[in-house]
């Protein structure tokens, strides 16, 4: 089973309290926790409109740029010069307990799927890597973390914050 097929079909446990579809109060991480603390805050719940937008870290390693309609570009020096930057997104709907899917029509969710395809010619593409953003409050912040193990935690430097429209990111 590949990577796509075995994140879409996981459930971290730590999310298990937090994935409720219906819209319920978020729990903020402690201010200056570095590291997110001495444990992993719950993941919170984002719209589409509050995601959308160009997500950075601290030292602009790595850019996410979400659009409304979905499409993706990823930007940063990790990225292979074979794959991206230019892809898709979706949020996770959760199945049951034990399982979610990604659905394009989902409104909001508490992590995100980001499917990058290799450049080419037009018509369909190949996929070729994948990125998981989980949502977090950071300071009453919204931030992303791509750190996809749920033993590990995003270090500060590590978080990506969105960067308001002037230009000017508000990263802690």
């Amino acid at each position: 089973m590949d990577r796509a097929t075995a994140s879409g079909r996981r459930l971290r446990g730590t999310r298990i309290a937090a994935w409720v579809l219906v819209v319920g109060s978020t729990v903020a991480a402690a201010p200056g926790c570095g590291a997110l603390g001495g444990g992993r805050p719950d993941e919170v719940l984002i719209g589409g409109s509050d995601l959308a937008g160009t997500w950075t870290d601290k030292d602009r390693n790595i850019t996410l740029r979400f659009e409304p309609d979905h499409r993706a570009v990823v930007t940063g020096r990790w990225l292979s010069t074979s794959c991206g930057p230019q892809g898709i997104w979706q949020f996770y709907v959760r199945d049951s307990e034990t399982s979610a899917h990604t659905d394009a029509r989902a409104t909001e969710g508490y992590e995100a799927a980001v499917v990058l395809y290799r450049p080419g010619p037009p018509g369909p593409s190949t996929s070729c890597d994948s990125l998981y953003p989980s949502v977090f409050r950071v300071d009453g912040t919204y931030a992303l973390c791509l750190i996809d193990d749920p033993d590990s935690f995003c270090a500060d430097s590590e978080l990506l914050y969105k960067i308001p429209e002037s230009g000017d990111p508000k990263i802690g």
